[in-house]
């Protein structure tokens, strides 16, 4: 007997909302985390930090609020710089 009403809404890899939100930000954490000890330590932390707030953005509004201010803030130190 197959069901008419399919396990997962409209995702076609077969994910639910939360367990991907789980996932983005298990991956997303780890990253930024990273990141932050590299800036303590050798490494490319600013770069990592900002790759992990990346991947958190996809999934979480606060993460994309977060660099949208970040690009605010370069995009005036840009122009203080002319």
């Amino acid at each position: 007997m197959e069901s008419s009403q399919e396990p997962f809404s409209d995702d076609r890899r077969g994910i639910s909302d939360a367990a991907r939100k789980v996932i983005v930000g298990s991956v997303g954490g780890t990253v930024t985390a990273a990141g932050l000890v590299m800036l303590v330590t050798p490494g490319p932390g600013i770069l990592v930090s900002l790759a992990g707030l990346g991947i958190l953005a996809r999934e979480f509004p606060g993460a994309e609020r977060q660099i949208q201010r970040l690009r605010r803030a370069i995009g005036r130190n840009a122009e203080d710089d002319r």
